[in-house]
């Protein structure tokens, strides 16, 4: 079958900004037609629950490796192997759907405690049902996570990305139907979610054993098979830890120690312009998996594992600068005209936290090495002082300084975590040239990116603080940007991929 990895590409980078300005276009609606109060218990709620996620425990990347390596032999002994460890990754989904119920029914117990303070009783009301339902819905995220693994693992990007493309559409559908035909509440939003997902994991489970023709067949639990996938499920719940307190426990912490609603509906919208940059630049790595998974079983060298990085990192690279430099000069205007100038320190916000955590992203590759060689302990270890380091200096310097605690915890947590232990670890242990690698990655991109700022600054002082003025800076900067990019960002070898892809999509027009 021909690779879909560049289609899986472009549409991975489609669905991303299709989510982006979807996402960009429901937020300020849904804080008008709900009001501060009801939308901050929507996203305190979403972040409560949000680290049950933890409990997915990588079955997805287990399942993928395992097929990755599966088409890579192609034995007998391969297939019985697939088979069965796709089945006790099911088996495990399954029983970690069923324990994430029960914690999230122990977590009602919870909300008078935490919250009690600053919602009312019939916000409280409120909040059970939306936690109950939030809890439903990643039941079935995890299960259904396990079915996208095989889809991954056989490499059929296109429907991998073409359901996710769908989901966005009809959320999006949705939402907008409820905005304008009813009287819109925080539990028909949850329940759109809980329902699509319901719907996607059917269509994965008939697609897995009707398409791919997958047989998920348990003949033992294996101690060997228990003995790795236990010890990397280990290290995924760790990280998962770490990922859900960085993502959900700023929210929390200012739901529990802020009275001012307004607050949390400022600080969740700047969260939520650092998730988009972050989906923006991540979108490679998933792909990338099951390369990662033939170069370790052929046993590749630390120089061509640093090559490996290098060259998706370079793109990643590209468009994080873009990115930075465009929401640098012009994201203050933008923040005005999306929510309204009284959330205009989402601004900063964002922009403390988007700086940093862009060192980890343009070299998130490295985590398909680490899946592929079932490496992740280290890093969940590490990460776990990092969940410490940001949970700690949030609640003492939220009392001193508000959101400004929040933010600070989580970028020593970014800066301590993911820059220098996980490059540590990189260098000795995956043996990567970390220097060589970053030196590959940004030669040229950065000094492109500094010199397209300075040049267009002038632009964010000038321009009118309009949608058509935004539109023109925006123009403007990514206009100068790409010429910097052409002669002094891409090296020959990359210029000569742009003029060959271009000319082929020309022939293929024309014929």
């Amino acid at each position: 079958m021909r690779s879909q990895k560049k289609g899986g590409i472009i549409l991975s980078y489609f669905n991303t900004v299709l989510n982006m300005c979807m996402n960009l276009i429901l937020i300020p609606m849904l804080i008008s037609a709900l009001t501060d109060n009801d939308y901050s218990l929507y996203k305190v709620m979403q972040s409560f629950t949000g680290p049950l996620m933890m409990f997915n425990l990588g079955m997805s990347t287990v399942v993928a490796r395992c097929v990755a390596q599966h088409q890579a032999r192609g034995t007998k002994e391969s297939q019985l192997e697939k088979e069965n460890t796709f089945a006790m990754a099911v088996i495990i989904s399954v029983a970690m759907a069923a324990l994430v119920i029960l914690i999230g029914t122990a977590m009602l117990q919870l909300l008078p405690v935490m919250f009690g303070k600053t919602y009312s009783s019939y916000q409280l009301e409120e909040a059970r049902k939306l936690l109950l339902i939030f809890v439903c819905t990643t039941a079935l995220h995890i299960v259904n996570d396990t079915f996208r693994g095989g889809v991954l693992g056989r490499e059929r990007f296109y429907f991998l990305y073409g359901t996710t493309t769908m989901r966005y559409i009809i959320r999006f559908a949705s939402i907008i139907l409820l905005i304008h035909f009813t009287e819109l509440s925080v539990i028909a939003i949850a329940t759109v979610d809980l329902v699509i997902y319901a719907l996607l994991l059917l269509v994965n489970i008939l697609y897995t054993a009707l398409s791919l023709q997958e047989r998920i067949h348990l003949y033992a639990f294996r101690k060997n098979d228990i003995i790795a996938i236990t010890s990397f499920s280990l290290a995924i719940l760790l990280q998962a830890v770490v990922n859900q307190v960085n993502d959900n426990m700023d929210t929390v912490i200012l739901g529990a120690m802020v009275a001012e609603k307004q607050v949390i509906t400022m600080y969740s919208s700047a969260l939520s312009i650092y998730t988009i940059y972050n989906s923006l630049i991540s979108v490679l790595a998933g792909v990338y998996l099951p390369k990662a998974t033939h170069l370790v079983a052929r046993g590749a060298s630390g120089e061509e594992l640093t090559e490996f990085v290098v060259n998706p990192g370079r793109i990643q690279a590209v468009i994080a600068i873009a990115i930075l430099g465009a929401f640098g000069l012009f994201g203050q205007t933008f923040i005005h005209l999306w929510i309204g100038e009284q959330y205009g320190n989402a601004y900063y916000i964002a922009l403390a936290l988007m700086i940093p955590v862009t060192v980890p992203l343009v070299q998130n590759v490295c985590l398909s090495i680490l899946d592929a060689k079932l490496k992740r302990l280290f890093r969940s270890a590490v990460l776990i002082i990092m969940a410490i380091v940001n949970v700690v200096t949030s609640v003492i310097l939220v009392k001193q300084i508000g959101y400004w605690g929040a933010t600070i915890g989580t970028i020593l947590s970014l800066i301590i975590g993911h820059v220098i232990l996980m490059n540590i670890y990189y260098a000795k242990r995956i043996e990567i040239d970390v220097i060589r690698m970053f030196k590959g990655i940004f030669k040229g991109i950065l000094p492109a990116g500094l010199l397209s700022v300075l040049i267009c600054f002038p632009l964010s002082a000038f321009l009118c603080d309009t949608w058509f003025g935004l539109l023109i800076g925006c123009a403007a900067f990514v206009t100068v940007y790409a010429v910097f990019i052409w002669k002094i960002g891409l090296n020959n070898i990359e210029k000569n991929l742009v003029k060959s892809s271009f000319t082929r999509n020309r022939k293929e027009r024309i014929i």
